[in-house]
């Protein structure tokens, strides 16, 4: 993967050199902070736990409070109507657990004690720019395939009440030895539709909708069965995510 990643990044250098390419005002080179946003339904996450913590309820909380994904990036022009790009992902939230019986084990616990996971990764990318307008400018579609590379800690507490409830749900079934901590690793694809414009010729502002799934995440949906981990359920908080997004980003020209 880190051959990939710097064979991708000399192809973006190499592609910046093309004499044919003009860029915009002559230079080629964005860096970008990009934010993607979602609605969290009923899923915890950093922004609900704060309005919990000052006093919200915790219905109006889940409902109100917003997924978040980082994205850092470098962006560069390739040729009249493209861009590629590398960059970073970060996210970070608690997550919930389940009985067999369907029912949410983890939001009988205060904030402080609920599972938590917190995610690195990288990001690379190709935008394809519509109509009439040349890169860096107008509408765009973009491609981008994500990786996660996140840990998670369970306190005790939340997987003792776990492990309990999954073993005694069959009495056939094995006793399921968990760990409060561990890491794992899932990739995703999104496509983004969007729009770029500049301001002051340097200063680039960014909004996209996007739509994608990740590679994983989708076995622990039926909370009634008892045979996955803890990390199945960290793969499904990051899938209810990342699924559907709304980009802001603020991006400058730099060379």
């Amino acid at each position: 993967m880190k051959r990939l990643i710097v064979i991708f990044c000399l192809f973006m250098v190499g592609g910046s050199l093309f004499s044919q390419n003009p860029g915009y005002m002559g230079r080629h080179v964005l860096l970008n902070m990009e934010v993607y946003i979602s609605p969290s339904w009923r899923n915890p996450n950093a922004v609900s736990e704060a309005m919990i913590a000052h006093g919200m309820s915790s219905k109006a909380a889940n409902y109100l409070g917003l997924n978040y994904f980082l994205s850092p990036n470098l962006e560069v022009i390739v040729w009249r109507k493209g861009t590629v790009g590398v960059g970073y992902n970060f996210y970070k939230s608690p997550f919930v657990l389940s009985r067999p019986s369907g029912s949410l084990l983890s939001y009988n616990y205060d904030v402080s004690e609920k599972p938590m996971m917190t995610a690195h990764g990288f990001n690379v990318f190709y935008k394809q720019y519509l109509g009439s307008t040349m890169a860096p400018m107008g509408q765009y579609l973009k491609f981008t395939f994500d990786g996660f590379f996140y840990s998670y800690k369970v306190p005790d507490a939340v997987l003792q009440d776990y492990v309990e409830s999954r073993s005694t749900w069959d009495e056939t079934s094995p006793v399921i030895d968990e760990t409060p901590t561990g890491k794992s690793k899932l990739f995703a694809f999104k496509v983004e539709y969007g729009y770029d414009f500049f301001v002051l010729d340097c200063m680039k502002l960014s909004m996209g909708v996007s739509l994608g799934t990740t590679f994983g995440g989708y076995k622990a949906i039926n909370r009634g069965r008892y045979d996955f981990s803890v990390s199945d359920y960290a793969d499904n908080r990051l899938l209810n995510a990342y699924w559907f997004g709304v980009k802001l980003g603020l991006g400058f020209l730099t060379f």
